[in-house]
């Protein structure tokens, strides 16, 4: 089962991975997601944008594209790791937000 994010936790990713002075870009940004009524999770996408943009405001913008355009994209690449045990497919990670909200 998926667990449930929320803004706290998007703003807790969101220091964590910033410049305080980038805070308000940042969020405006990530925001950016989920105001389609088509766009899914906002909250869980949002991370995942994080994530992968390690803190480095292009990859952000990229991150962001990539999830305006299919958002699975991202959250394979945050949340799923290739088992090379298993012939190329993916397997889960427990936990994959957790270097980020703790």
């Amino acid at each position: 089962m998926v667990r449930k994010y929320t803004n706290n936790d998007v703003d807790k990713a969101i220091k964590k991975l910033f410049l305080a002075q980038d805070y308000d870009y940042v969020l405006s940004l990530v925001n950016k997601y989920g105001q389609d009524e088509y766009e899914n999770e906002p909250q869980r996408v949002r991370l995942a944008i994080l994530k992968l943009s390690a803190g480095d405001k292009s990859e952000l913008l990229k991150m962001l594209e990539l999830a305006k355009i299919d958002y699975r994209d991202v959250l394979l690449s945050a949340e799923y790791i290739k088992d090379d045990d298993k012939d190329g497919k993916f397997k889960d990670i427990d936990e994959p937000y957790s270097d980020l909200l703790s």
